[in-house]
């Protein structure tokens, strides 16, 4: 786990340096494979060529080991985020807008759950809170239910009224 922690803080902060030490792995690869490739005969150049065809593309394998880092995710977010706000620095009516749209989409919201919340979520204020009852009432014929929350000395008129 810690091995993990480690690797994911050094993707993120030595960014410059694990790419440089891809890069030297790579060549040093490709090297290795060109020295087998000249001890079976090859030119200099036609083992190059062979080389790289066998490894695939030096840039596809550099993605994929990008790819499988820890914490490439947060790389590409970082990234994302960094286009984003290059992007609205660029014109700035849109990104007004956006500014507008979301501060409308919060107070919105606050107000609409700050209303749910001070009638749905809190506690009713009463007296006696554990006289409270609830009664529901239904009507089949009519699809609808009746719901009443009466304190318990008026429970027999409710009830009268709900026969």
């Amino acid at each position: 786990m810690l091995a993990r922690f480690r690797s994911f803080v050094r993707n993120l902060f030595r960014r410059e340096k694990v790419g440089r030490d891809l890069d030297a792995e790579l060549d040093s690869f490709l090297e290795e494979q060109v020295l087998r490739k000249i001890a079976q005969g090859l030119s200099r150049d036609e083992a190059m060529r062979q080389a790289r065809v066998e490894a695939g593309g030096i840039t596809q394998v550099k993605e994929q080991v990008r790819g499988a880092r820890t914490g490439f995710w947060l790389e590409t977010f970082l990234n994302d985020l960094r286009y984003g706000a290059r992007g609205l620095r660029r014109s700035p009516g849109f990104a007004m807008a956006c500014v507008l749209t979301f501060a409308l989409g919060i107070g919105a919201n606050t107000a609409i759950f700050s209303m749910v919340n001070a009638l749905v979520f809190r506690a009713v204020h009463a007296e006696k809170p554990k006289q409270l009852a609830y009664f529901v009432a239904h009507q089949p014929e009519l699809g609808e239910r009746l719901f009443l929350s009466q304190l318990y000395g008026d429970t027999a008129r409710v009830a009268r009224s709900l026969r």
